[in-house]
């Protein structure tokens, strides 16, 4: 794909007793992924279009529709927060209006936690305990819906000093760090 370009998406309807779908025009030298929704809140996992290519005698894999799983887990011993950031790793080429934003959860006294309603396109999950550090955790298709044991790594210490363009001091401010520069899993 070309960095410049912008993402292009068509859409083709289903419903009720007609499942099936019928996409023409695609690129012929580009990589297609296909993402299957509802208006209820099913949706499939993001799936590149050499899977669900067949034959008349031989059909392609069906995309499979899933309904939002809530994942669970717990910190390493010797994190003590109430509360994590979490912020869903979509794929890069996700639609930018099915961006889900970071939300928090509540953590209990014993690590432990509960993410609801991820959806299906997720990738994986950036979990932040400041100052702990952060962790990304892959979603894996096949799995139950437990992360596990979580450990957190710490990120770079930066320090530094706030001045006007003409060197006086700062009164008051912040510096922040966006979320959205930050790499992906």
């Amino acid at each position: 794909n070309d960095p410049d370009s912008e993402l292009e998406w068509t859409e083709a309807s289903f419903s009720g007793e007609d499942v099936s779908f019928e996409l023409d025009g695609l690129p012929y030298l580009e990589p297609v992924s296909l993402l299957a929704k509802t208006e209820n809140g099913l949706s499939s996992r993001v799936m590149p279009l050499p899977e669900l290519i067949g034959t008349r005698d031989a059909p392609g894999k069906p995309i499979l529709l899933k309904s939002p799983v809530s994942w669970s887990g717990r910190l390493q011993d010797g994190v003590r927060v109430s509360s994590l950031i979490v912020e869903p790793l979509m794929p890069s080429f996700f639609p930018p209006s099915g961006d889900l934003g970071a939300f928090s959860v509540s953590v209990g006294t014993d690590g432990a936690f509960l993410i609801p309603d991820v959806p299906p396109e997720a990738e994986g999950l950036r979990l932040t305990a400041p100052p702990f550090g952060e962790v990304d955790a892959p979603l894996e298709e096949s799995a139950s819906g437990d992360l596990g044991v979580l450990k957190l790594r710490a990120g770079p210490t930066v320090r530094g000093k706030v001045f006007w363009e003409d060197d006086s001091p700062m009164q008051e401010g912040a510096v922040e760090v966006p979320l959205g520069l930050r790499p992906a899993l």
